[in-house]
Formats: C-alpha cells, structure tokens, sequence
C-alpha cells in the first residue's frame, strides 16, 4: 500500500490561521507565500498579513492590530 509522507502539520497550521483571519475580517482569504516569496495571506481587497502577525492575534485573541490595516487598507 502506497503511503503518502510529509508533515501536514504546516497545512493544518496555515488553514487554520486562514480561517480565523477570514471569519475576523469578514472577507476571503488566502495564503500566497509562493507568490510573495514570504509567508503572508492575502485578503479579497489585495492588502497583506505576514503569518507570524496573525499568529500572534491568533495567540492572543487580540486581533485589533489586523482589523486596523484591514481598515485603513495598506
């Protein structure tokens, strides 16, 4: 039986992250690292999200820094 390997622990990761910065800004989401060259997710309106930033919100339940740039659209 052929047995697929690789640590999905990384997709688990990054899929979660998605999902709670999309449900926080009410908008799609999607992770682009291979497009920016840099771990970062993008929302519908084009602006970006470094992983570790929303990392951290997603740590600290304190997500008000991501809804500010989501706002005022860096």
């Amino acid at each position: 039986m052929w047995q697929q390997k690789g640590d999905f622990g990384e997709f688990d990761v990054v899929d979660s992250l998605g999902r709670d910065l999309s449900s926080i800004l009410n908008c799609p989401i999607r992770y682009c690292a291979w497009q920016y060259e840099k771990p970062v997710f993008e929302c519908r309106c084009n602006i970006t999200f470094p992983k570790f930033a929303v990392e951290v919100s997603q740590r600290s339940g304190d997500w008000l820094d991501i809804i500010k740039r989501h706002r005022e659209g860096f």
